[in-house]
């Protein structure tokens, strides 16, 4: 019975997990650089493109 049990409670988690990936957004939404979070990096600068941002290398 524990293992059905288990077996319908992952089954569900995995389920919830694939139907409300694709909600997620990944890019901070700005207007300008001053809207983008600060990094203190030298090889990586942030930048605001397309009223997102986005990081970019420095090579």
């Amino acid at each position: 019975m524990a293992i059905i049990l288990k077996f319908v409670y992952t089954i569900i988690l995995f389920i919830y997990l694939f139907l409300f990936e694709n909600s997620v957004d990944g890019y901070i939404k700005c207007k300008t650089v001053v809207d983008c979070p600060y990094l203190i990096s030298r090889t990586l600068v942030i930048m605001c493109i397309n009223k997102q941002c986005v990081a970019h290398y420095i090579h």
